[in-house]
């Protein structure tokens, strides 16, 4: 499984330069599962909400519909906690970080360089799109 946060997903959807290098690094993952949180949701509509842009919502949502969403428990909000005491990382940082790693994901694709060096050290791959 490999899992998508949010600026990763808001560049696919945007069309941001880097939207390219992030559909070549998913075209390498043969079979494995394309993943989000809830989380991932809730920070892409944000934009969209604000600005009341109705078509851009309309095309988060389809994108979201085409991905597994994986369950934030308790368990990956007590993880998150370990996680952000130990590495004094922001909340939402720890919580995408926890949800990969707790649901077993190989990787995570992210443009942020701490959180890719995070998830490097507790075993789940942190693919950066620079």
């Amino acid at each position: 499984m490999v899992y998508l946060d949010s600026c990763t997903v808001i560049y696919l959807v945007e069309e941001h330069p880097l939207a390219e290098k992030i559909r070549e690094a998913l075209s390498t993952i043969g079979n494995s599962l394309v993943c989000i949180s809830p989380l991932v949701e809730m920070k892409c509509l944000v934009g969209p909400l604000k600005q009341n842009d109705t078509q851009m919502k309309l095309r988060y949502e389809t994108f979201f519909s085409y991905l597994a969403t994986l369950p934030m428990t308790s368990e990956v909000y007590h993880e998150a906690a370990r996680i952000r005491a130990a590495f004094e990382i922001k909340t939402p940082d720890a919580l995408h970080i926890a949800t990969a790693k707790l649901h077993r994901c190989k990787r995570i694709f992210t443009n942020d360089t701490r959180l890719a060096t995070i998830a490097n050290e507790l075993s789940v791959s942190g693919e950066l799109f620079c």
